[in-house]
């Protein structure tokens, strides 16, 4: 009886060693996201988890850790690149990205090219300075604010407007507040809840109606080089869900609404390019 129970005992071990070794050890993955507004990341964040769990069959069970700190893009691709984070999202384009780093892009646009199309906040009692803004040469008697090395100031400086640079994404806030510039294009995808949630800490701040500034913008995933098994897995993610329709409905569903602003009666579309 001994000699039975001791067999069993040694074959229930020997299955747990078994089956723990059948299991990979779960990825820990770093996504520093300190540069994106809370409206943006509510449709970001979401993707990349539905990236990672479509691949949880091939690439095994994972932790995700979302940095909010706020510094530069800049800042942030040197931290990557020395592998104190493992990813962002982030707009491509020449000047973006410094020289020499060790940072993969993957190549599945985030936003399907919406991220382009911005609106105008502005402090209310300055609206009415804007709603007849109808070309670029009006819009170029104002200057605007933008985050610390962004893509889009590229397409300011190229067409003449005027632009101030702010640190992090939060400062430009306080910087319209106190007048250092006259208004923040934000994106579609985002300006409706950034205004909220600014006002809702005391803001006083309004989007210009029926006025949308467009120019071709578009975000990737920027893995660092440290992480070739994460970059794999991303890329493997993405041709799951636009092979299976989830990614499509994701985005259709967190736009539906924003999207309705391009088809009002009046609005006015400037281009830069």
């Amino acid at each position: 009886m001994m000699l039975r129970i001791i067999l069993s005992i040694l074959a229930f071990c020997l299955m747990s060693i078994c089956s723990a070794a059948d299991t990979p050890p779960t990825a820990v993955y770093h996504l520093w996201a300190g540069s994106n507004s809370p409206a943006r990341l509510g449709y970001e964040l979401p993707l990349i988890r539905l990236l990672l769990d479509e691949t949880l069959a091939q690439y095994g069970p994972y932790e995700l850790h979302v940095h909010q700190l706020e510094h530069s893009y800049l800042e942030s691709y040197e931290r990557i690149d020395k592998g104190k984070f493992d990813f962002v999202i982030a707009p491509d384009g020449k000047g973006t990205i410094p020289e020499n780093t060790k940072i993969r892009r993957i190549p599945h646009k985030i936003w399907n090219g919406y991220l382009g199309y911005r609106q105008i906040v502005v402090r209310k009692h300055r609206l009415a300075e804007f709603e007849g803004v109808e070309s670029l040469a009006s819009l170029r008697q104002f200057k605007i604010g933008q985050g610390e090395n962004w893509r889009d100031n590229q397409f300011y400086a190229r067409n003449g407007v005027k632009l101030v640079e702010a640190k992090t994404f939060s400062a430009l806030f306080s910087m319209l507040k106190h007048n250092r510039f006259d208004c923040v294009p934000l994106g579609i995808n985002e300006v409706d809840a950034t205004v909220q949630e600014q006002n809702s800490q005391g803001g006083d701040f309004v989007i210009v109606p029926n006025l949308i500034l467009r120019y071709p913008l578009e975000a990737y995933l920027m893995v660092s080089a440290y992480k070739p098994q994460l970059a794999k897995r991303l890329s493997a993610g993405f041709e799951i869900v636009k092979a299976n329709g989830k990614r499509k409905v994701l985005l259709e569903n967190f736009m539906q609404d924003k999207l309705k602003k391009l088809d009002h009666p009046g609005v006015v579309i400037l281009d830069l390019n």
